[in-house]
């Protein structure tokens, strides 16, 4: 299991722009699509952009995450 950073831009209210930085943890690049598919098909929103990220954390390592 990996961490990844999605920047994604959907359509939000009346077809403006929104920025939403999200963390998943998945097995891979293929899991982390199909965790976005779902999300948007539950939501209804619509991913114009999306920028995926492997970090090189630890998933449930026991420490405090720092807002960035």
């Amino acid at each position: 299991m990996r961490i990844y950073k999605i920047e994604a831009v959907i359509s939000g209210n009346n077809d403006k722009p929104e920025t939403r930085v999200e963390r998943l943890i998945a097995g891979g690049w293929q899991e982390v699509h199909e965790l976005m598919a779902r999300i948007c098909r539950d939501t209804g929103c619509v991913i114009r952009e999306m920028h995926i990220i492997e970090t090189n954390e630890t998933p449930f390592d026991y420490r405090t995450v720092k807002a960035t």
